[in-house]
């Protein structure tokens, strides 16, 4: 499992997505995870990566950023289901700039349970990084 890198608890972050038209983004990113309580998060992300044109798709260039934003419900069992928006973009360091958004319905299922991770809530309060939750 990836640690936080500091008490505001952004995580690094690497993906891949595949599109049915062949085009490709290879990236690399950081998350933030929001506790609403102990149940429902809300999750940020931002990153850059390399873009690979498909079939009827011209990124304008191959430097592209990911942005996003994510909600989800962990279980008992640590299962979490989340549905994120996702927008990819060159940020205009080309002429050429037409994005693309996308609808994504997740399901994480943890290969071993582990101890519970602190949580900030959306208020600031929580333990301190390497205090038990």
């Amino acid at each position: 499992m990836l640690r936080p890198l500091t008490r505001w608890a952004p995580v690094p972050t690497l993906g891949a997505v595949k599109a049915d038209n062949d085009a490709s983004l290879v990236y690399v990113a950081v998350r933030r995870e929001f506790w609403l309580n102990d149940r429902w998060a809300i999750i940020p992300s931002f990153g850059t990566g390399a873009c690979e044109e498909g079939r009827g798709i011209d990124p304008g260039q191959s430097l592209e950023f990911r942005s996003g934003l994510e909600t989800a419900r962990r279980f008992d069992n640590d299962v979490r289901i989340g549905v994120a928006v996702f927008h990819v973009s060159n940020g205009g360091l080309s002429k050429r700039n037409p994005g693309a958004e996308a609808v994504v319905l997740s399901l994480s299922v943890p290969l071993r349970r582990a101890d519970r991770p602190h949580r900030v809530t959306m208020d600031g309060q929580g333990p301190d990084i390497g205090t038990s939750p």
